[in-house]
């Protein structure tokens, strides 16, 4: 089947082949929606999962982070097992909360149940400073470590915190259902 939309605030062109007993496929080569996305998105279904590929413009993504921050929501916990969701993720801009802006956010890997989750993750804030974090399968939930090359101007872009200069961040942790065990070291960071 093949969508084609125009109108105010909404583009789109894809085609889809949805089969109850075989690989389903989305595929929008053209999605926009003012304010909220920008570029291709592709949804896959199969016996081996889910998987979501979206390059893009923009996207914003606050009501998720919203969703995902909320306790329990982070997924992989509770009444039944989720399936795999694999991500190839290509990102211009993404806003993550009112104040913040990631741009050139890149993530692949596996969202699944905390043993088999893997995921590796980069970005920039506005003023070009780079974060990227990784995640890797544990047997007690995951083993995440991250790290962020201006410590004050991610202050500054994602909480407001001002009055810092320059500085680096690493971050080694677990993250475990009941929340993150992390040692975060910054080095040189001046007041």
């Amino acid at each position: 089947s093949r969508l084609r939309a125009d109108g105010p605030g909404v583009s789109i062109d894809a085609t889809a082949s949805l089969r109850p007993d075989a690989a389903s496929t989305v595929d929008a080569r053209v999605l926009k929606v003012e304010g909220v996305y920008d570029g291709a998105l592709q949804l896959t279904a199969d016996d081996r999962g889910r998987s979501v590929s979206a390059h893009g413009r923009y996207f914003d993504a606050r009501t998720m982070v919203h969703d995902l921050s909320a306790p329990g929501g982070g997924g992989g916990a509770g009444g039944g097992q989720a399936p795999a969701v694999r991500l190839d993720l290509a990102l211009d801009q993404v806003r993550v909360s009112d104040r913040a802006t990631l741009h050139n956010l890149r993530a692949t890997g596996v969202w699944a149940d905390p043993i088999h989750r893997r995921l590796d993750v980069s970005a920039n804030t506005p003023a070009g400073s780079a974060a990227s974090l990784h995640l890797t399968p544990d047997a007690g939930g995951g083993l995440i470590s991250g790290r962020i090359t201006n410590v004050a101007d991610a202050a500054d872009s994602f909480v407001g915190v001002g009055g810092f200069a320059g500085g680096t961040a690493t971050v080694q942790g677990r993250l475990r259902p009941e929340g993150a065990d992390l040692v975060v070291e910054m080095r040189n960071v001046r007041l």
